[in-house]
């Protein structure tokens, strides 16, 4: 059988199966847009890769100051372009798109830990400590915000500590098996966005996010409790802005298009079907807003990231223990006078 000659769809399964790969077919029977969409991808993906190379060169050298928090900046920097790679091949093996996207959802899940531990990093840097002194408001957004009233307060305790980096552990675990059984039910032909078990994937999703969510919004919140500086200068919430902005679209367009697909908004071209133009868009606009966002949001991270905050605690130690000294001498001098004293009323 030649390529691109009799596809057969098999039921739900909309995949091709005349046994050409991907890149062939798009280059006998691409949609007229295929070209233009094509080359404005690869250039996005051009800047997106050449800006962050430029980035860990960067934080490479301010890096020195602090490796621990180094590692987890490369890591959260690695998300864009991860996201502009898989997007950019999902254009050209079309097929594979559900598969590339369980990559960079589960790389976004893992970093939603990392940004966790940063932000503890950057809390206890700037002297905050989880002694039990401070008691933990926890009817926050986006969870538990409708509880104000009935929502009591916790210590900020080591083992509180522990319970918020499970809070968001569970979202990277939970994003990782479910983006799984979808690519499984895709590869198996199977997959329907509309039945009840996907219905209850979903639901199980969004009900994680939100526990995850929930933990790092607490965790910003400690930021108010800390002794020198605060959490606002490091830009977290901006970051973090960051980060959901590429999964929200990408998981939006992939169900959103789809659906506008199968409402026959979207119409099939050459030997595209509505679904395969549908994931062909929406890799080029998950590429175009990684770019975009890059752009955005590297100059968030900055060398002010990497200041080691203990030399300003050092600083006011030093002080305190001069100032000691001081009041150690004078009270010194008063009990020498006062025995000096003493010893002439004696001898009187």
């Amino acid at each position: 059988m030649t390529g691109g000659d009799n596809i057969v769809r098999d039921g739900n399964c909309s995949h091709y199966y005349d046994g050409s790969p991907s890149v062939w077919l798009l280059t006998h029977i691409y949609p007229p847009e295929f070209w233009y969409l094509a080359g404005f991808g690869i250039a996005c993906a051009v800047v997106v890769h050449v800006l962050w190379s430029h980035e860990m060169k960067k934080h490479r050298e301010w890096g020195a100051k602090n490796l621990h928090l180094k590692n987890k900046t490369n890591f959260l920097l690695g998300l864009f372009p991860i996201f502009s790679f898989t997007s950019l091949f999902g254009l050209f093996y079309v097929r594979a798109s559900v598969f590339l996207e369980f990559i960079h959802n589960v790389y976004e899940g893992f970093c939603c830990v990392i940004f966790l531990t940063a932000m503890m990093s950057h809390l206890e840097i700037l002297g905050f400590r989880w002694d039990g002194e401070i008691d933990v408001f926890i009817a926050t957004p986006p969870f538990m915000c409708f509880f104000r009233r009935c929502m009591p307060t916790v210590k900020n305790t080591a083992f509180f500590k522990k319970i918020l980096l499970r809070m968001v552990t569970q979202l990277a675990f939970v994003q990782a098996v479910i983006e799984m059984l979808r690519v499984l039910y895709t590869f198996e032909c199977s997959y329907d966005p509309a039945s009840p078990k996907v219905v209850v994937w979903d639901a199980v999703s969004i009900f994680s996010f939100l526990i995850g969510m929930w933990s790092i919004i607490i965790t910003l919140r400690l930021g108010h409790a800390i002794p020198h500086g605060t959490l606002k200068q490091f830009k977290y919430i901006r970051k973090l802005f960051g980060i959901k902005v590429l999964i929200f679209t990408s998981k939006t367009l992939y169900k959103g298009l789809d659906l506008l697909g199968k409402k026959g908004y979207i119409k099939s071209a050459g030997g595209f079907g509505t679904e395969q133009r549908a994931r062909l868009w929406s890799n080029f606009i998950t590429l175009a807003a990684t770019c975009l966002t890059f752009v955005f949001v590297r100059r968030f991270y900055t060398e002010a990231d990497y200041i080691p905050y203990q030399n300003t605690t050092e600083t006011e130690m030093v002080e305190d223990v001069e100032q000691g000294t001081q009041n150690a001498s004078t009270i010194e001098n008063i009990n020498n006078k006062t025995t000096n004293d003493r010893a002439d009323l004696i001898s009187d």
